[in-house]
Parts: C-alpha cells; sequence; structure tokens
C-alpha cells in the first residue's frame, strides 16, 4: 500500500492484479478511531483526485457533526440540566429524598432569570449575586451552602453524563462548608415532657410516635420514617437496625425507654414485620407530617427570629446527643449511636467524657420520665386552684 502524500493525503493506493489500482482513503471518525476503507478501483473509473474529492467530503461530514454536538451540549439551560439531574437521580434516592431535592430546586433556582439561560451563558457574577442576595435575607449559613452545592452538583452530573460539553461555573467560587455550632438548640428534659404531652393530645398518634423514636435513637427524619418492625432485633434491650440515608449505612441503635419499648411490642403483635412503626393507613409517610413542625413551632419558636435557635424536627436528633453527653455517655458511644462518620462530629456537642452507654441512656429516659411526672403534678394542681381555689 502506497501513501500518496502532498496534497493527497490521506489517500492510499494498492496494486492489483491485472495491472489494476484500488484506491483508499483513511481518517478518523467521530469517535476518533482511525478509519481506512477502499473508495472504487481505476478499471471502475476512480482516481486519485476523486479518492481526495471523496475523503475531503467525509472528512467536513465528521466536522458538522462535532460542531452541531458541541453546540447541542453547549445550548442547554440551566433548568433543562436540572430536570435531567433530578430525573437520573430519582433511581438513587429514596422517594422522599428525591422529593425534596425537587422541592430545593424548585424554591430555589427554577425561578431565577439565570435558570433559564444557556448555561455557557452564565456569569460567576450571576452566582456571586444570588448568593449576596441569599445573605441579605438572613438565611444561614449552612443554607446558603446546601443551596450552592445543588446547583453544583447538577452541572457536574451533567458533564459526567456528557449532557454538557463546558465547565462548571460554580467551581469559580468556592465556599467552605460552614461548621456553625450555634445551631445546636436542643430541648431540656422540661421541654421534652411538654412536647410529649402535647403531642399526646393530637388525633394522629403518629406525631408522638415520631418524638419517641427521634428522642430515643437521635436518628435522623428519614431514618425513623423507615423503621419497620422487623428492625427491632431484640425486645429486652430495644436494640435496633437503623438504615442512615445520609451516609448510605447501617446501623445499630438503642430503644432504652422500656414503657415506649413495651408498647411497641404491644402494636407489632397486631401487625406484620414488614410494617413501617409511623404508617398512615399502611402506607410509609414520605416526608414529616407538617403537623409535627407546626407543634414544635407554637412551643417553642414564639418571638424566635434567628433561625439559628428555632427548633426543628432535627433539633431532637441534637437533644439525643446533647442530654447523653451531659449525663455523662462516652463521646465515642454516642458517636456510634448517632453513626457519626467523623468523631469531631460529635464532639460539638460537649468536651469529651467517659462512661458506659446503655445503662446512661436508660437513665436519660428515667430524667424523662420524672420530667412528665413533674409536669403532671403541676397541671394538676394548677387545675385545683382554677376550680376549687385549693393550693396544695
Amino acid at each position: 500500500m502506497i501513501s500518496l502524500g502532498g496534497k493527497y493525503a490521506g489517500v492510499y493506493t494498492k496494486e492489483l492484479k491485472k495491472n489494476d489500482i484500488s484506491y483508499l482513503i483513511a481518517y478518523r471518525n467521530e469517535l476518533g478511531k482511525s478509519v481506512r476503507y477502499s473508495v472504487g478501483k481505476k478499471s471502475q473509473g476512480m482516481n486519485k483526485s476523486l479518492a481526495l474529492s471523496l475523503l475531503n467530503e467525509r472528512k467536513n461530514k465528521i466536522r458538522q457533526s462535532e460542531y452541531d454536538s458541541s453546540k447541542d451540549k453547549r445550548s442547554a439551560t440551566f433548568n433543562q440540566l436540572a430536570d435531567l439531574f433530578l430525573r437520573d437521580k430519582k433511581l438513587e434516592f429514596t422517594a422522599s429524598s428525591h422529593l425534596g431535592e425537587v422541592r430545593r430546586y424548585k424554591t430555589n433556582y427554577r425561578g431565577r432569570d439565570f435558570a433559564s439561560m444557556r448555561v455557557a451563558k452564565i456569569k460567576k457574577e450571576h452566582i456571586v449575586e444570588y448568593i449576596q442576595e441569599m445573605k441579605d435575607r438572613g438565611l444561614a449559613n449552612n443554607t446558603i451552602f446546601n443551596i450552592y452545592s445543588l446547583g453544583k452538583r447538577i452541572i457536574n452530573h451533567a458533564i459526567r453524563n456528557n449532557y454538557y460539553g463546558g465547565s462548571n461555573i460554580f467551581n469559580s467560587i468556592h465556599i467552605k462548608r460552614p461548621r456553625d455550632t450555634h445551631r445546636l438548640r436542643y430541648l431540656t428534659f422540661e421541654e421534652i415532657a411538654v412536647l410529649y404531652e402535647r403531642l399526646a393530645q393530637h388525633k394522629n398518634p403518629n406525631l408522638l410516635m415520631l418524638a419517641k423514636l427521634a428522642l430515643t435513637t437521635g436518628a435522623r427524619a428519614n431514618t425513623i420514617l423507615n423503621i419497620q418492625y422487623k428492625d427491632i432485633l431484640d425486645w429486652d434491650t430495644g436494640l435496633l437496625h437503623l438504615r442512615d440515608f445520609k451516609n448510605q449505612t447501617y446501623y445499630k441503635g438503642i430503644i432504652a425507654d422500656k414503657d415506649f419499648l413495651k408498647e411497641l411490642k404491644e402494636k407489632s403483635l397486631e401487625a406484620s414485620k414488614l410494617d413501617f412503626i409511623i404508617n398512615k393507613k399502611g402506607e410509609r409517610y414520605m416526608r414529616v407530617p407538617d403537623n409535627f413542625g407546626k407543634i414544635l413551632h407554637e412551643l417553642f419558636n414564639e418571638g424566635v427570629t434567628d433561625t439559628k435557635y428555632k427548633v426543628v424536627t432535627h433539633t431532637l436528633r441534637h437533644t439525643f446527643g446533647s442530654l447523653l453527653v451531659q449525663s455523662g455517655v462516652s463521646i465515642y458511644t454516642v458517636q456510634k449511636l448517632m453513626n457519626h462518620y467523623d468523631i469531631t462530629q460529635t464532639q460539638i456537642y460537649s468536651k469529651l467524657v467517659d462512661t458506659t452507654d446503655h445503662e446512661e441512656v436508660s437513665q436519660m429516659i428515667l430524667e424523662i420520665d420524672k420530667s412528665k411526672e413533674s409536669l403532671r403534678q403541676q397541671r394538676y394542681k394548677e387545675r385545683l386552684v382554677e376550680k376549687f381555689g385549693i393550693n396544695k
């Protein structure tokens, strides 16, 4: 095979029998792979000029294809890439986590001016201005970081999956993950007793169940909503199997409240092992019931304007960790019970201490029971005074 070279670079000839010549062209296709094939013989009227013409025609088609592909990949808007991200992640997330991502995007990005722009046209200034706007609105540093991270993840996902052929504008802005210890508002034993009493009056028994599971296991809300009766491994000790959706791991927890454990055991006798402990007509809750958050707000957030000090569902997890450490439980035991990946996550609750674990967890539950009993006595005295004027 002979390369003609020069202006005919990419054209080759091959001598055949009977003095015939085969003409071949060579080039790289759309995937960058070398291709070489015959375009005709001299006996069929093919010559080097025609072969070169066919080669150039093929190269032009490849260039146009690459241009169109590149143009398509760079013409997508931020909202379009977000839709692809949410579609793909639906297969990875739990239903509740996916719903949360959809809401976060709709609330924080969907209606922004730059969200409808081609991603290639979004500038650093657009993101910086939005971050500053969130700061001016008084959003917590963690909230701002999470919103920023969502935008960054959307474009990274698009690049990895070949939906977008440009760079990630969010990478030009560096925001460190805040370690905001001031958000650690937790409930006292007395406040827990007040919460239990208020939830016990609500028509939905799942609310009290949710609070008790949160305060006796320290698990995150999504973990609690996914606890099934089969997850309770030992009805004597309260040992149970928990799934951490944040870290995508499983770990062991303890329900140390004996009365609550007895209540759960009685309910389990009328349920299937696969039933969710917190359920609505047999179906799992996809998210924490709205009424739960409303009650927390009514009881503890009146007059509170700083979001750092507001009581929310996650506050119950902080309460679990804080009260355990205050009760003298080893910080390493608390780390295991809360399934913290790093001990520094647990150290924010208190200084290092050293003691036992299960007995101390049970002691904390006893303190809650004492507070509940004290509250009942106080309420009883108030009713006596109100009705009969008796002050005992």
